[in-house]
């Protein structure tokens, strides 16, 4: 109860960069508590945890999360499932939880619930090899070994390939004991059929007298027979026939199948007679290498597997007649038993090759399926990541929905924790818009209200300025005076510029009227090339004399290119232009002002071939109150807000400025800014 006692449930970083100094923690508590108290101790312990926990979301879903990966783990510390009851039932009774997560928890109760020991185990229904199937309450055995197991878990497949081969070794033995049961029997049968023929023979006499006198009386019985090449000498009661194969004593003894060989050394090892009973069921005479072989082993209590040539493997029992003393060797065939063998392991094989590929399948499947609630969650990410959340009044409604939260325990943390960053980014978003518009009503207001007192001042300097020969003023009062008036002329275009930005901001409809751009250029060139005489100032008109489709002579074009808009703040825009051109540029820069018509648009470029603009300054060109070079914008007396409002007014006519400068040694110089308007209706 007291082993969380040190632990800060509300730090964070626990669950954050430290998760796995947490883990470890649960684990081990797991691993002290479970294996040495009572169940009801332990259950009391996590309900404990839990209670303490539960004060932070976060702490809370990371025990809870990491106590449900544990119930599916195959080494879980938490030893069985009845360990997740008791976490269960907090998560149903706790308040921190949504609907969600609690109709899981209690759909994981009930499973649970169903396997707690002393319930019933659940009917399992199964297909069977041959197509059929069958249940567990159907089979009517002592034992039965059942082996659930995940087709993609690792520990799964070795096992199962353990208890394959386990099965394969225990089914070899069962088939050795059997043959070597066979064989036994097959060795007693020959036995009774041999030593019923020496009675018959001796007419009951005593068989090991007869045997011995037999052999005193005649050296020469039980040679080989004339014309046998392979030694084999008929039995007392077998007639002589050299065309068929001698059939040794025993081996037709009833009861004997097909494969079965028998081999018959006489005591006194002078003659040996051995056959085999072919698939088919003819007798055969065994070949002299694989008596030789045979006649090589040892005696023995229990059969032993022996390779007898052509013939494949044999289980073989050597024993010694306890009548004639003769040396017998019975043997069976395990060609069948080997077969049955190679069978199974080749049923392994093709149901390890699969299972495997099952295995990849299902694998696969339940990867791409597990994965498709994590999809869904990046294409949320994906959709929010193309949002314009640079300016404006922005609203976020992409979420990632309850359903995938629901899915898995890792999606549904990756999806909250995504759901909790946009609430916050929305927020801040909706925080930025107010500030924003507070700023640009502030601008507005201020503005607007400066302009009458501006006015004002430029007006009572005006007046004591024509008033101050008469008054003979002093000189220095004069030049004071001077400098009141021209700073407010300056203020006041400030003052106008600043408005006009926070009207373009608020939107403000312009005027949209036909604007005819030849005479635009036309007039601000002229004006420009009053102002800076010494710059050489050119017009292309590209505009008004395209050439011809068909590759013949350019017409003049006779309607004029004309645009929807406003043409004193369009007229603005290309002033400043101009003017940036003049102020920025040493005497002699060419200037060049070309309109020419590309596609559905009207494109108007101001390009000069003078020192171009320094990359930084380029990159913050259309900020406002950028300035390149401060202390020449205070001579000229410049505010920093001509780009920012000639990009706001093209903005607001559904066109764009952009600037192009080139300062690299070796690569040119000079500076291109390019205007695109779309043509009004019908132009």
């Amino acid at each position: 109860m007291h082993y969380w006692d040190g632990f800060d449930f509300r730090d964070t970083a626990f669950v954050g960069s430290a998760a796995s100094v947490t883990e470890n923690a649960l684990t081990d508590y797991f691993n002290a508590v479970f294996p040495n108290v009572p169940y009801d101790v332990a259950a009391a312990g996590i309900r404990n945890l839990l209670d303490r926990a539960v004060t932070n979301r976060a702490m809370y879903a990371f025990f809870t999360s990491k106590m449900e990966q544990y119930l599916f783990n195959p080494a879980s510390p938490m030893r069985n499932e009845e360990y997740f009851i008791p976490t269960l039932q907090h998560m149903l009774a706790t308040d921190s939880l949504d609907r969600y997560r609690k109709a899981r928890a209690q759909a994981m109760l009930e499973e649970v619930v169903k396997n707690r020991p002393g319930t019933p185990a659940a009917d399992i229904h199964y297909a069977t090899a041959s197509g059929g199937t069958g249940s567990l309450y159907a089979l009517k055995t002592d034992f039965v070994l059942i082996f659930f197991h995940n087709l993609d878990c690792g520990n799964c497949r070795q096992l199962a390939a353990a208890i394959s081969t386990f099965s394969t070794l225990t089914l070899r033995h069962a088939l050795l004991e059997r043959l070597d049961e066979q064989v036994v029997q097959a060795s007693q049968r020959a036995a009774s059929k041999r030593h019923l023929t020496l009675d018959q023979a001796d007419g009951g006499t005593d068989r090991k007298a007869t045997r011995r006198s037999a052999t005193k009386s005649d050296p020469q019985a039980g040679s080989p027979a004339s014309g046998d090449p392979q030694g084999a000498t008929a039995p007392p009661s077998a007639p002589a026939d050299t065309t068929t194969p001698r059939v040794p004593p025993g081996l037709d003894a009833p009861g004997q199948s097909a494969g079965t060989l028998t081999l018959v050394r006489t005591a006194d090892g002078r003659s040996r007679f051995g056959g085999y009973i072919d698939p088919s069921g003819n007798y055969c005479t065994l070949p002299e290498e694989t008596q030789a072989i045979l006649l090589g082993l040892a005696p023995a209590a229990t059969p032993v597997t022996v390779s007898v040539g052509s013939l494949g493997e044999y289980r073989v029992l050597v024993s010694t007649d306890e009548v004639t003393g003769d040396t017998v060797v019975t043997g069976l065939s395990m060609a069948a038993d080997n077969a049955l063998i190679g069978h199974q392991l080749a049923i392994e094989a093709v149901m390890a090759l699969v299972g495997a590929v099952i295995a990849v399948v299902l694998g696969s499947a339940m990867v791409h399926r597990s994965l498709v609630p994590l999809g869904r969650v990046a294409s949320t990410a994906r959709r929010v990541a193309r949002l314009q959340l640079r300016s404006g009044d922005v609203r976020i409604a992409e979420r990632v929905t309850p359903c995938d939260l629901a899915s898995s325990p890792e999606v549904g943390q990756v999806g909250g924790a995504l759901n909790t960053l946009l609430d916050h980014v929305e927020e801040a978003l909706a925080a930025r818009q107010r500030s924003e518009t507070q700023v640009r009503q502030f601008v507005a207001d201020a503005s607007h209200e400066l302009r009458t007192p501006l006015a004002s001042i430029r007006g009572y300097t005006e007046l004591i300025a024509r008033q101050g020969a008469d008054a003979d003023l002093p000189q220095e009062a004069m030049r004071a005076l001077a400098r009141v008036h021209s700073e407010s002329v300056r203020m006041t275009a400030l003052v106008e510029d600043l408005l006009l930005l926070a009207q373009l901001d608020a939107g403000r409809e312009l005027a949209h009227d036909e604007v005819d751009l030849v005479g635009v250029v036309l007039d601000t060139v002229e004006d420009a090339r009053a102002a800076g005489p010494d710059h050489l100032w050119e017009i292309d008109l590209a505009v008004l004399d395209p050439e011809g489709e068909d590759g013949s002579e350019p017409d003049f074009d006779t309607d004029p290119p004309l645009v929807a808009g406003d043409e004193a703040r369009l007229r603005q825009v290309l002033v400043n232009l101009l003017a940036n051109a003049r102020v920025h540029t040493s005497a002699g820069t060419r200037v060049v002002t070309r309109l020419e018509r590309r596609g559905g648009s009207l494109v108007l470029t101001v390009a000069d071939d003078g020192p171009g603009i320094d990359p930084a300054v380029r990159e913050r060109l259309f900020e406002r109150f950028a300035r390149g070079d401060s202390s020449r914008e205070r001579r000229t007396g410049s505010t920093g807000l001509g780009m920012s409002i000639a990009l706001a007014i093209v903005t607001s006519h559904g066109g764009s400025l952009t600037v192009d400068s080139v300062r690299e040694p070796g690569e040119g110089h000079g500076t291109t800014f390019t205007i695109t308007l779309p043509t009004a209706p019908g132009s």
